[in-house]
């Protein structure tokens, strides 16, 4: 049975908090006992966990419906041919779908969730190598960003819908960073893109801004050293609050658990929340369902 950890996030001065979601063991039992990667998404109302498990080599998605009696419910579930260390959600034209790429396999997956069903829409080349791979909209359009922590090489695709096929990954930007950037997570604030990394290098931590011109990269608006905690840091994935207040949250093998507000300056944050729960998770994400926030731990 998968190890499941479900916390909420609660915001506020009251004092703010991470609680605990009671989950029925039978639920969990009907998880996949191996989760590799896992990503959520919200649609019409609902949050969904769509989960890659590499010892049945099978893609599933589950609806998650948060009360007094906590459940996943299968949606659906679609063996893949190709390997997958990288899953994420994104949304085109309103819709969602869930990209895969492992870095030996060189290519974009993607799979569009319709009619309670995964289809494959779109398999490009992209090269092999890339550690980062995030999906970012801006304004009208969506983008993938890649990032290899061993060359430095970054790209920038733009999602497009030709008449001839149902998605197309077009390149509208590349250059080449500093090596070994590594736990990227990405957070909107005022409508425009920011990203949180750290440099296990030069021990540094940036926030980014992407710039407004898709056929341009980013400018570090905060370039300072690395605490030990960011440079020990397992996982960090980004929430935002009812008012768009954007946050990261940190996870250490130990089971430590921190949420950070960044500042509206994007020059810094204030750790607002520290707790400790399961240790040495596999997995870490976050997940909303209407305003409420929270934070899915998996054990390995």
């Amino acid at each position: 049975m998968s190890t499941v950890q479900l916390l909420q996030v609660i915001h506020g001065d009251n004092p703010p908090e991470l609680i605990p979601i009671t989950l029925n063991p039978s639920q969990l039992a009907e998880l996949p006992k191996t989760i590799d990667v896992s990503t959520t998404f919200t649609q019409a109302g609902a949050s969904y966990w769509a989960i890659y498990s590499s010892a049945s080599q099978t893609l599933s998605v589950y609806s998650v419906s948060i009360s007094d009696n906590t459940a996943f419910t299968l949606v659906t579930s679609t063996k893949l041919e190709h390997p997958v260390s990288n899953l994420q959600a994104f949304k085109v034209g309103g819709e969602p779908f869930l990209l895969t790429y492992d870095a030996k396999d060189e290519y974009l997956h993607a799979l569009q969730l319709k009619n309670s069903s995964l289809n494959p829409v779109y398999n490009g080349y992209v090269g092999n190598g890339y550690t980062t791979v995030a999906p970012m909209a801006y304004r009208n359009s969506n983008y993938v960003v890649l990032y290899n922590s061993e060359t430095g090489a970054v790209a920038k695709y733009q999602w497009l819908v030709p008449s001839d096929k149902p998605l197309y990954a077009e390149k509208v930007w590349s250059d080449t960073w500093a090596k070994q950037w590594v736990r990227f997570a990405f957070f909107q604030m005022g409508g425009e893109n920011f990203f949180i990394k750290t440099n296990m290098e030069h021990k540094k931590v940036n926030i980014d801004h992407f710039m407004d011109d898709p056929a341009e990269g980013s400018h570090p608006v905060l370039n300072e050293n690395a605490s030990s905690a960011m440079l020990t840091n397992n996982a960090v994935v980004t929430l935002s609050d009812t008012r768009g207040t954007p946050y990261f949250v940190t996870y250490h093998d130990s089971g430590e658990v921190t949420v950070n507000e960044i500042f509206a300056s994007a020059l810094g944050w204030e750790e607002r929340i520290k707790g400790n729960f399961i240790k040495q998770a596999h997995t870490m994400t976050a997940l909303s369902q209407g305003s409420d926030e929270f934070i899915l731990l998996t054990g390995k």
